[in-house]
């Protein structure tokens, strides 16, 4: 069971134990409030060493995720950037070839 059918809301109930509407983490905000308790900020106030990693943006500190965590690696960010100009790279990451024609040249050479 989840509490939302896509990441954002489910992820903030996965952090704080709440429903994303008694949060407002929704559609209209895209973000975990600053005032929501999560169990990596109740886990560093009683001591622990809290450490959180994302590969999904999300997830990520722009939205708030990162709450309550002395380290948060982004390793979607990391990726992105590191692949930012190399189109070829992300295509046979992904597992298929770079594009090498426009979508029109391909639909008209198929036909």
């Amino acid at each position: 069971y989840s509490t939302s059918f896509w990441t954002l809301p489910a992820h903030a109930s996965l952090f704080t134990g709440r429903y994303p509407t008694e949060l407002a983490a929704t559609s209209e905000t895209n973000r975990l409030p600053a005032e929501a308790q999560t169990l990596a900020e109740t886990l560093h106030s009683q001591g622990y060493r809290t450490w959180g990693a994302s590969s999904n943006p999300w997830v990520s500190a722009e939205r708030g995720f990162d709450q309550g965590f002395e380290l948060f690696r982004e390793t979607w960010a990391a990726t992105k950037a590191l692949f930012a100009d190399k189109p070829q790279a992300v295509a046979a990451a992904r597992g298929r070839a770079a594009p090498t024609a426009s979508p029109t040249a391909v639909r008209a050479a198929a036909v």
